[in-house]
């Protein structure tokens, strides 16, 4: 079973990439959720932000979004390795076609997956919301 068919069966993501970095434990995702599910969470948790780019830089809402996908992980039995440890949401919904090949990727070894899965990564600076 593929991580990313999993974790993508949360309502809440358009698009995710699931990279395992050779540095990290578990692996991490990127996210792109959707626009209108993302404001609900964010207003079932108390957070008054209406605008999708603030919303997707809150760490409050990364923290929230982590813990769903987290979820969705361990109902679909998913084993304790394979639970996403960090997310990084990004407003850029991307595809094979629009991914360049001139992303570098982390330096880390090809872990069996396809080349698109290493894009964004350096694209531009995002943090980490780790599980905490």
């Amino acid at each position: 079973m593929q991580l990313e068919s999993v974790y993508r069966s949360a309502n809440i993501v358009t698009n995710i990439c699931v990279f395992a970095a050779a540095d990290r434990a578990k692996p991490i995702a990127i996210v792109s959720p959707k626009g209108q599910l993302l404001l609900q969470l964010a207003e079932a948790n108390g957070i008054t932000e209406k605008l999708h780019d603030a919303l997707i830089h809150d760490e409050k809402v990364k923290g929230l979004l982590l813990k769903e996908l987290q979820g969705t992980g361990r109902k679909a039995g998913l084993a304790g390795f394979e639970i996403i440890e960090g997310v990084v949401l990004t407003d850029s919904e991307w595809t094979p076609q629009n991914v360049s090949s001139s992303f570098v990727s982390l330096g880390t070894e090809d872990l069996g997956f396809p080349g698109e899965r290493k894009m964004l990564m350096r694209h531009r600076d995002y943090s980490l919301q780790r599980r905490s």
